[in-house]
């Protein structure tokens, strides 16, 4: 399968990111800690859906949009990369996530264990069940990133790192 460039890449969920999900009588943090996906990606990561904006988008619905090809968890949170369908009908999401129209993520979940402060205004999701992550208009976690990994982009970023390596290496000479 080509995917042509077309691979949806960033963070579903970043940890120890605020999420405001109380309300203005009872204000509460949320916070998905280190280590809350250890669970899914050991047990179900190959059930885990892509969908746009949670499967309510009325272009996509609950039609998955893509295929998971990497999960993992590291310091910043879950890191992903999914193969866009090679469909036309998928070609708008691709020019929405390419036109940066589409730069954020959200993940849809179970909560299986958590715990709060003593005053009940920080919750800390510590294991999640993780059924869908994807591209959405509006995410709860603005440290969820989203992007078009093309080769384009990828040719792009390898000609400025060694534009600025160059550039590093002539001032070294010049100091010298």
């Amino acid at each position: 399968v080509s995917t042509k460039g077309r691979t949806l890449t960033g963070y579903a969920s970043a940890f120890n990111y605020p999420i405001d999900s109380g309300t203005k009588l009872r204000p509460q943090t949320t916070l998905v800690r280190p280590g809350a996906f250890t669970k899914t990606l050991n047990e179900h990561s190959d059930r885990v859906q892509v969908l746009v904006n949670h499967g309510m988008d009325s272009r996509w619905g609950m039609s998955p949009v893509a295929v998971v090809s990497d999960m993992h968890q590291d310091q910043t949170g879950l890191r992903v990369s999914a193969d866009i369908i090679d469909d036309p009908s998928f070609d708008p999401l691709v020019a929405s996530l390419k036109a940066g129209a589409f730069r954020a993520m959200s993940i849809q979940f179970e909560v299986d264990k958590e715990d709060y402060n003593e005053d009940h205004t920080e919750r800390n999701l510590r294991e999640l069940a993780l059924w869908e992550f994807g591209p959405v208009t509006w995410p709860a976690n603005e440290g969820a990133v989203a992007e078009l990994n093309s080769l384009a982009k990828f040719a792009a970023d390898l000609a400025t790192s060694q534009a600025e390596s160059l550039a590093d290496e002539s001032r070294k000479r010049t100091l010298e």
